[in-house]
């Protein structure tokens, strides 16, 4: 594979106790993702800015399940599909302040909302499809390939051992 396939874009804000990741759209637009706080049941949010990140607006929800959504990342495809990645744990358990919270959580919350995701807008982020199970999970999500592939690398599951997976998809 050549290094050029790939294109990446760091994040170019940090806030205090913010974990974020940006993506650059046509005509200075930007699309940040972030999550505040890092040991709490977190929500993924994007934040808009139409001056290259000068001045942001407002941040909007787009994913926050009963468990800790965190590491989610973004790109937006050759034909304008943003995608967002993230996994959901239970890692607040561990902290005193949520441990409570923790017990309320049945079995079937558990197994339903425990994994890795990827969410799909096909409107710049107005609207969002269902959330898609994927393998696997990394901080700043998959990239798009010169050839409109989508890969991605990351930690996951494979006969119940944790190791590094790649997955791709060809449907943008």
């Amino acid at each position: 594979m050549d290094p050029g396939d790939l294109q990446a874009t760091p994040a170019l804000h940090r806030l205090a106790d913010d974990h974020p990741n940006e993506s650059r759209r046509a005509a200075g637009r930007v699309l940040r993702r972030s999550r505040r706080a890092y040991l709490s049941p977190g929500k993924t949010h994007l934040v808009r800015s139409s001056d290259d990140g000068e001045t942001w607006r407002a941040p909007e929800i787009i994913r926050d399940s009963p468990l800790d959504d965190r590491d989610a990342g973004i790109i937006e495809t050759a034909r304008g599909t943003l995608l967002v990645s993230w996994f959901s744990a239970t890692s607040f358990e561990s902290n005193p302040d949520y441990r409570d919270y923790g017990a309320t959580l049945t079995a079937e919350t558990r197994e339903q909302y425990l994994g890795n995701w990827v969410l799909r807008s096909e409107d710049g982020g107005r609207t969002w499809g269902e959330p898609i199970r994927v393998n696997a999970s990394a901080p700043h999500g998959p990239v798009q390939l010169r050839d409109g592939r989508i890969l991605y690398l990351g930690v996951g599951r494979l006969d119940d051992e944790r190791t590094i997976v790649a997955e791709e998809s060809t449907d943008d």
